[in-house]
């Protein structure tokens, strides 16, 4: 089940630009929600914390596969909270803490994840019986051919954006490689106020096979996030994605921004 969320499919090679178009989060706070958008759940221990500058990996001992479960007994979580850097609603985690997660595939092959919603997409080892029952509740509901009257209704968003979206990249250094890669997109809401977008900057690896079908897989380069006051009229939103990842990664071809607002 994937993270349904804004979902651009761009191409930086000078000023030319693809777009896909997608849907927008409305609310991330309940299971059913969290579940329809992960891919997999655990139940795991906490058993390494590794802070970097403006990230740390996070290393979870598997105990327990609650959906789509694989192989590996051991996967590693990565959280925009470094030693430098505090990004609000993250997830924070403590040695030998068991708790539950969310998860978004990031490399299957490499055992990386991310939490679906950030926080709120960690529970305690108390909301297990929560998670089963929505679980088998949704497993029913398939058998019976019933899904559809199973989806709960969430208020649409208020924010609209409007095509085209466009993006660009600035050489610092002259060197020939990205320092910055910069998203524009174009935003208005009925109900105006502050705004919050967070962006993840992918680049495909490759594909891989699982259950008997082909997928690809993607690498997390960059992180950024900005918040905009929005009102009737339309307005630029600028997404800016910096650092030396985009750097060593050399971005200059197909890559991939999911963007979450709230």
């Amino acid at each position: 089940m994937k993270q349904i969320n804004i979902l651009f499919a761009l191409i930086l090679l000078l000023a030319s630009t693809n777009v896909a178009t997608a849907a927008l989060i409305a609310e991330a706070a309940e299971i059913p929600y969290q579940i329809n958008n992960s891919d997999r759940i655990i139940i795991g221990t906490v058993t390494d914390i590794q802070p970097f500058y403006d990230h740390t990996i996070v290393t979870i001992g598997v105990d327990e596969w609650l959906m789509n479960p694989l192989s590996t007994e051991t996967i590693t979580v990565r959280t925009k909270i470094g030693t430098n850097v505090i990004t609000e609603d993250e997830p924070t985690f403590a040695l030998n803490e068991t708790i539950i997660l969310m998860l978004e595939d990031v490399s299957i092959s490499e055992n990386r994840f991310g939490v679906v919603f950030s926080e709120p997409g960690k529970h305690p080892l108390s909301d297990r019986d929560a998670v089963l029952q929505e679980l088998a509740a949704m497993e029913q509901a398939q058998l019976e051919g019933n899904l559809e009257d199973y989806i709960v209704n969430y208020t649409p968003s208020p924010v609209e954006f409007i095509l085209p979206i466009s993006d660009h990249g600035l050489d610092m250094d002259g060197n020939g490689l990205y320092d910055y890669l910069i998203l524009e997109l174009n935003a208005r809401t009925t109900a105006p106020g502050w705004y919050r977008f967070t962006g993840d900057l992918y680049v495909p690896l490759g594909t891989y096979e699982e259950n008997g079908k082909t997928a690809v897989s993607f690498q997390t380069i960059e992180f950024a996030s900005t918040v905009v006051y929005l009102n009737e009229s339309v307005q630029v939103v600028a997404i800016n994605f910096e650092g030396g990842r985009i750097r060593d990664n050399q971005i200059n071809g197909p890559y991939e921004v999911s963007i979450l607002m709230n």
